[in-house]
């Protein structure tokens, strides 16, 4: 976890110390400001059922507040609820039952090119029996339909501090507010 962590800030360190010289590449509607996205998701634990080496699926609705303060740099908060009741292991090899988790996340923005956005940063799985901290990565392809509406794929991986990790693949629609 620790080298995709250090990869993934390698990849994007060089392009944050860089002058912003591509500003013509950006339409005017999203150099900067508020974009809101609703997405539906499928959420993936891999072999960490109780019941052993499957992976277990769960359906999954998000909601993303992302304002961008540059053409490429910004924050996200980005919320999840699982949809499922189900047991997991954690890493101390306890079964414990999940009633549908939310998972909130403050994430950096960046935009890589006018449709392609990295994010990643820190954040909460709230459950009534117990919650815990994650570190979320992803990647998310914005599509412009018109001025403000968007069409976007999203994928995701969360790393459960302590218990189980997941990964995403989402379809979310989104609007641009100026």
């Amino acid at each position: 976890m620790k080298q995709l962590i250090i990869l993934v800030l390698a990849i994007m360190t060089p392009e944050l110390f860089a002058q912003d010289h591509h500003l013509e590449e950006y339409p005017k509607t999203q150099r900067h400001g508020l974009h809101l996205t609703i997405a539906t998701m499928h959420t993936y634990i891999p072999q960490s059922t109780i019941t052993g080496k499957e992976t277990l699926v769960l359906p999954s609705i998000g909601f993303d507040i992302d304002y961008y303060f540059k053409s490429r740099i910004g924050l996200g908060l980005h919320n999840d609820l699982e949809l499922l009741i189900f047991e997991v292991k954690e890493e101390e090899g306890m079964d414990i039952e999940r009633e549908y988790p939310l998972v909130l996340t403050l994430d950096l923005l960046y935009k890589v090119n006018r449709n392609t956005v990295l994010f990643a940063g820190p954040g909460i799985e709230f459950e009534q029996a117990q919650d815990y901290n994650l570190f979320r990565m992803g990647i998310e392809y914005i599509a412009c339909i018109n001025k403000t509406l968007t069409f976007s794929p999203i994928f995701s991986y969360d790393y459960r501090m302590g218990a189980y990790n997941t990964f995403s693949f989402g379809i979310g629609i989104g609007f641009e507010l100026h």
